[in-house]
């Protein structure tokens, strides 16, 4: 999803880790496409999180997510 909206999508790099009822989901991308993948007042960056929740509450999980450059 992310390789679609950024200008160099051979640097996004998806890393989980999970840690006993914990997913870490960790998303590196360009310092040149931080500001789209974060979003306007963060939206996007939101929109992710909320989704990659949704999945691990699926999964009977919590998630931590972050962006990194």
């Amino acid at each position: 999803m992310v390789s679609r909206v950024v200008d160099h999508p051979e640097m996004v790099m998806v890393q989980i880790d999970n840690e006993n009822d914990i997913i870490h989901v960790t998303l590196e991308v360009d310092k040149n496409d931080l500001g789209k993948v974060i979003g306007r007042s963060g939206t996007t960056a939101w929109a992710l999180r909320t989704l990659i929740q949704a999945v691990a509450m699926k999964l009977g999980k919590r998630a931590s997510f972050k962006i990194v450059e």
